[in-house]
């Protein structure tokens, strides 16, 4: 299946309007909501949370009003994607254009719905890894890929996807 996830196509997504058509903005905050209970910090906690894949930055708010103390990193390749995370969320969180060349080393990095996308999940998976003391993987769960047309999902996920992190 050929991956159409290129930082040209992200770009277009977030700089036509297209991803807030669609609800991404809430379906972000809808999972981040979800998300923060399960990631077992404490609300003191005062370490680095990474998000890798961060899109258009809607989580940050989540995590900043969970994790007060915290410093927030958002990493994506969309060019235009970090720039509308810079104009809405600068005063809670730094943000950075690049790939997994850019991820810092970091307490904590959570990447949701984002490998699914990715070509060469696996090592990217072992990478985060290396560069943090809790990764965070979130990814839809046995979800069905259309072989028939562009589909920006490339990557199917059940309990046994990441046998190289276990």
């Amino acid at each position: 299946m050929k991956n159409i996830n290129t930082p040209a196509y992200w770009d277009a997504r977030f700089s036509t309007g297209d991803w807030e058509n669609k609800e991404g903005r809430k379906q972000t905050v809808a999972f981040a909501k979800e998300q923060v209970g399960r990631l077992g910090l404490p609300k003191s906690f005062k370490g680095t949370i990474l998000d890798f894949g961060c899109g258009l930055g809607d989580a940050m708010e989540i995590y900043k009003k969970t994790f007060p103390n915290a410093e927030l990193i958002g990493i994506d390749h969309s060019k235009e994607g970090i720039a509308k995370c810079i104009q809405k969320y600068s005063n809670i969180a730094k943000f950075i254009h690049g790939s997994i060349d850019a991820v810092p080393v970091v307490d904590v990095i959570v990447s949701s719905n984002v490998f699914e996308h990715l070509t060469n999940d696996q090592e990217t998976a072992k990478m985060l890894a290396a560069r943090c003391s809790k990764l965070f993987i979130i990814v839809p769960y046995r979800d069905f890929l259309d072989s028939l047309g562009p589909n920006e999902h490339i990557n199917t996920y059940d309990e046994n996807s990441f046998p190289s992190l276990v």
